[in-house]
């Protein structure tokens, strides 16, 4: 999921990653679902490997879903929402 921090190791950004940047990137990813579902789409392959970090400090981050390869008419399932969610909040370091 960290794909696009400049100047840090994954390793090291995933140490600074809390739950507060959890809930926000979560919140990020939900309204990019609610959108493609306000447009009748499903996204079609929501998981970690397709979200794109575009800005990550101690306070705040920035993603956006990608690969819309796999997009198509319909609802995203809730159930591929809160799996999604799950992996993002699952980064956090206990």
């Amino acid at each position: 999921m960290l794909d696009l921090v400049d100047d840090l190791e994954f390793d090291d950004a995933l140490e600074l990653f809390t739950r507060t940047h959890a809930h926000c990137a979560s919140d990020q990813l939900t309204g990019a679902v609610v959108h493609l579902r306000s447009l009748g789409l499903d996204h079609g392959d929501l998981a970690v490997r397709n979200v794109l970090v575009f800005e990550f400090t101690p306070e705040d981050i920035e993603v956006k879903l990608a690969d819309y390869g796999e997009t198509r008419p319909g609802g995203t399932k809730s159930r591929a929402l809160v799996k999604l969610v799950l992996e993002v909040h699952a980064l956090v370091p206990r």
